[in-house]
């Protein structure tokens, strides 16, 4: 396969991932979007095996000036019947225009045309996209576009050596080196501009154009999991091992200092990210506390001088659960847009009203995965019981609830106990909760792991766990904790969440995956009063107890996934890719660039205004005279001599656009031109060697022909091998008389004259 035929395939390449680009999010505005780019291919295939390969069965350009009136009223058509999808028509009408020029003998001309329509489809797309998969579109169609244009290039330069079609040379050059110069410095500098320009262009499009639509939902990102199990109303005790041994990411989380720097994460002290809480136990089954009624917007008021705040930037991967994941308590959240974020009274539960989009008739498995979503939060620091901003404590109905304890279980709960609660010599809930605690995670008793074994499924798995296994996962860790801490009269609930990911030094973030879900427990160890105005609110403190042995755990969470080395490399170019490219959405568009642009003019517009004040003030005390008789001072002088200068600067400026225009509108001599020596030399060189089948092609310059011919001529009979040097000589003069102004004297024409004379003889010999 030719240049050509390269060059012709890569140019229909680029046309069609143009026109993918702006269809994959037009579908709203036109049903049948997704049929252009189909459409455009098969046109493509069409053209390539007819009008490529016969000019003859193209259209002609009549035909093809009415057809492009045609689609203008075709795209008018489209717009008149959805006036909200005025850029969708518009685009369209690219696409129309771009199918017409496909079925026309194409000159170079053309391609031209071709690669500008791709461009401005490119520029509509991004306009429209909102989707991940207009990222990736875009760096594919700048991939082919370049490949199109240094094919282009090519085809170029052998049309300067060969026929049309590239299928024989004439006259036929060295067989070693049969397109000489082709790969020479000036094709790898005009590549590299043409490729600096592409990247140029096509990132300014993709910072500049306004996105279309809401822009602020991060697009989905292919391979997200689909639903997290373990993570809604209800679950069952084992049920989130399910994920444990997935590899999947969940969410990515920076955390962030006030000025909204990103500060490094310490893998020794991973924090934990809560999402659900779980409350009443029942049969190896932990249920929500319904909260429906509520939430309120995430938006504290409480004092938090003092404290010790942590701030997250956390962009959650699509799932098919209602729950947003922080480090608790959270003092402050905000979602993509104002008060779109809500935190249960009840459990502190963090929840957006933008994800609740879910048909609930369906079943996990069978729904849509939403988008991703980014949210920051500010959450409280410490460990030795914290109060909840926004939860209230609970009301003697809500502790009861918090000491449910099953009957069938309770006196071997509190046998269990004893022993541990007579070590104490302060038995307060604080003390107790931490031996208990401690129990699990410190005693060497008991083990993690990811069986789910039962030793006696005749009694609750918990108190098999307790008594027979001794091992298990973070939920059977939790699940004991929390039923023991019931036992002994200490209100307590299990929070499902994540503890820790892997940390990424490369990018500063944390990326939690499904293997770092984990379960443990917070215990309510007093209330703080807090006065609002003439309201007083009680808020629970709540202690954060993580029973499950932490190395055991970092074992098993290690042995989940590919070699690490590897994941951290491939981990921040995905971080990249998601953040600065798919996550490039309106709102940090707005942040980044526009809202900058939109300080900075209000900035230079006061500027602008105060100069014209102030020159105005200038102006009034300088020419604005009260009587005839203030003129004659020294203010009226001055004002009479910058009138004159001005007035005098007026017609000298009148007097200079009026010669240019004049020049301009002069009819211009040919005939004059036509007999200028340097130009009559180079018409006389290019005439005798059209004679020997030697012809100029139209994009070749002076030079590059000339070089050329002195390569024919060196490889002539000796009789002409002494003159290969003519051409250039010729070329010489040319140049500088065209470009260096300088006129040639009779010596130099009559010297080029009679190397001319001996050229002519010379070719006409051999002929």
């Amino acid at each position: 396969m030719n240049v050509h035929r390269l060059h012709r395939i890569a140019v229909y390449a680029m046309l069609v991932l143009a026109t993918l680009v702006l269809s994959v999010d037009a579908g709203s505005y036109n049903r049948f979007a997704m049929l252009y780019p189909l459409g455009v291919g098969l046109a493509a295939v069409g053209a390539y095996l007819t009008v490529d390969r016969d000019p003859r069965l193209g259209l002609s350009r009549d035909l093809a000036n009415f057809l492009g009136l045609g689609s203008g009223l075709l795209a008018f058509a489209e717009y008149a019947a959805n006036p909200d999808g005025l850029v969708v028509a518009l685009g369209h009408w690219l696409v129309y225009l771009q199918l017409v020029k496909m079925y026309l003998p194409k000159t170079n001309e053309d391609d031209w045309f071709l690669f500008l329509l791709s461009v401005f489809q490119v520029v509509v797309g991004s306009f429209l996209g909102q989707s991940d998969q207009i990222g990736g579109l875009l760096l594919l169609w700048v991939v082919v576009s370049l490949a199109a244009l240094g094919l282009f290039y090519l085809r170029r330069e052998t049309e300067r050596f060969g026929n049309s079609d590239g299928s024989r040379l004439r006259p036929a050059p060295d067989p070693a080196h049969p397109y000489p110069g082709l790969f020479h410095a000036g094709f790898l500098i005009s590549g590299a501009l043409v490729t600096a320009s592409t990247i140029l262009l096509g990132g300014l499009i993709f910072l500049l154009m306004p996105r279309w639509g809401s822009g602020n939902a991060s697009p989905v990102v292919p391979g997200a999991p689909r639903h997290l199990t373990g993570f809604s109303d209800q679950v069952r005790l084992g049920q989130m091992g399910e994920i444990l041994e997935s590899d999947s990411l969940v969410m990515t989380v920076e955390q962030l200092d006030e000025a909204g720097r990103t500060l490094d994460g310490n893998p020794d002290a991973p924090p934990l990210w809560g999402g659900v809480t779980l409350v009443a136990y029942q049969d190896g089954r932990w249920t929500r506390e319904s909260t429906t009624q509520l939430a309120q917007p995430a938006a504290g008021s409480m004092p938090l001088d003092g404290l010790n705040l942590s701030r997250q930037r956390i962009r959650l991967e699509p799932n098919h659960n209602d729950f947003l994941f922080a480090v608790r308590p959270v003092a402050w959240a905000a979602g993509q847009r104002s008060r779109e974020l809500e935190i249960s009274r009840f459990d502190g539960t963090l929840t957006s009203r933008a994800l609740r989009t879910l048909d609930e008739s369906q079943e996990p498995s069978s729904r849509r995965p939403r988008s991703a979503y980014e949210y920051e939060t500010v959450s409280i620091l410490g460990n030795q019981g914290l109060p909840s901003p926004f939860e209230v404590a609970p009301n003697r109905q809500r502790q009861e609830r918090l000491l449910e304890v099953p009957d069938t279980i309770r006196e071997s709960l509190v046998a269990y106990n004893q022993p541990i609660v007579d070590k104490l010599t302060e038995r307060i809930p604080v003390r107790i909760a931490r031996a208990f605690e401690s129990h699990f995670r410190d005693s060497g008793l008991f083990s993690y792991s990811l069986r789910q074994t039962r030793v006696d499924p005749s009694i609750d798995p918990v108190l098999d766990f307790l008594l027979n296994r001794k091992e298990g996962h973070c939920e059977y860790f939790a699940s004991a904790l929390a039923l023991m801490l019931r036992a002994q009269g200490i209100p307590a609930r299990v929070v499902n969440g994540f503890k820790g990911g892997d940390w990424n030094p490369l990018v500063r973030a944390w990326l939690v995956r499904e293997k770092h879900a984990h379960s443990w427990v917070e215990a309510l160890v007093g209330v703080q009063r807090q006065s609002y105005g003439r309201r007083t609110i009680t808020h629970p403190i709540w202690l954060t107890l993580d029973p499950t042995p932490s190395g055991q755990r970092a074992q098993v969470v290690a042995q989940v996934g590919p070699n690490p080395q590897f994941r951290t490399l491939f981990d921040a170019l995905r971080h990249i890719w998601v953040f600065n490219v798919v996550g490039f959405n309106g709102e940090t568009q707005e942040r980044l660039i526009y809202g900058p642009i939109r300080q900075f003019l209000t900035e230079a517009r006061r500027g602008f205004v105060f100069l014209y004040q102030f020159g105005g003030r200038i102006l009034a005390r300088l020419f604005v005279f009260r009587s005839a008789g203030e003129f004659f001072s020294v203010r009226g002088f001055i004002a009479s001599v910058t009138i004159m200068l001005l007035g005098l600067g007026a017609f000298l400026l009148g007097r200079t656009l009026i010669g240019l225009l004049v020049r301009r509108l002069r009819p211009h001599d040919s005939s004059t031109a036509g007999r200028t020596p340097e130009i009559a030399f180079f018409l006389r060189l290019v005439r005798l060697l059209s004679q020997t089948g030697l012809e100029r092609a139209p994009a070749e310059t002076h030079r590059e022909f000339a070089h050329r011919a002195a390569t024919f001529l060196a490889a002539r009979p000796p009789s002409s091998e002494g003159l290969a040097a003519v051409p250039d000589q010729v070329v010489d003069a040319y140049y500088r008389v065209r470009f260096g102004h300088r006129p040639l004297d009779s010596e130099s024409i009559a010297w080029l004259e009679s190397r001319l004379d001996a050229l002519e003889r010379s070719l006409e010999a051999a002929r």
